[in-house]
């Protein structure tokens, strides 16, 4: 019943998003309690395979303008993607920095994000086509797992309509590195309280 419930709402989300109705409401958020909620959320999940979550957050990260909702959605898909497809007693990771670039203006910055886990890995020849909606990579290592096929469609696609996109490093047996990168406005702490903004896709 769970997993028919997921697929529906993968659904759900992938046909918005290519009708181009996803819209992306920016409001003032902290990173560091968004990242900590995530991994209480997976913890769970970890545990039941003892495999050990961590994370290296950069401190006094600033509040910035973002989607929570979308980017949560985002951090939930990959981390729990790592737990399901690293082996039990494995590890997975998750590094929050921020990057500030001197040609950029002041309150415009970066947010890197990486999830690392040891677990089964994709071949290189595969990983251009796991971005694809409903594309599951077939192999003798990922045939126990279930899954739409959707969850990492959809991470790309939230990314993107939030100007940001995503990478993965990964071969098989090696464990697998996703990074995201999205660009944030960094918010003064007396604006913290102020309106959010709206941008739509299409």
């Amino acid at each position: 019943g769970n997993h028919l419930l997921e697929l529906i709402n993968d659904i759900l989300d992938i046909t918005k998003i290519e009708a181009g109705k996803l819209e992306v409401h920016l409001h003032p958020a902290s990173i560091t309690l968004l990242c900590h909620s995530c991994i209480s959320t997976i913890q769970r999940m970890a545990e039941a395979k003892s495999i050990l979550l961590s994370s290296e957050i950069e401190s006094d990260l600033p509040v910035v303008l973002l989607d929570e909702r979308l980017l949560r959605q985002v951090l939930i898909n990959l981390l729990s993607n790592a737990v399901k497809f690293t082996p039990d007693k494995g590890t997975v990771r998750l590094e929050v920095r921020l990057v500030r670039s001197p040609q950029a203006a002041s309150d415009q910055a970066t947010l890197e994000l990486c999830v690392i886990d040891s677990g089964i890995g994709i071949d290189p020849e595969d990983q251009d086509k796991i971005f694809q909606p409903f594309v599951q990579i077939e192999s003798g290592l990922n045939r126990q797992f279930t899954g739409s096929g959707l969850g990492l469609s959809i991470v790309k696609r939230i990314l993107l309509a939030h100007g940001g996109d995503i990478g993965v490093q990964s071969s098989l047996g090696q464990g697998t590195h996703f990074r995201v990168q999205l660009p944030v406005t960094l918010v003064a702490e007396t604006a913290a309280d102020g309106p959010d903004v709206a941008t739509g896709q299409g």
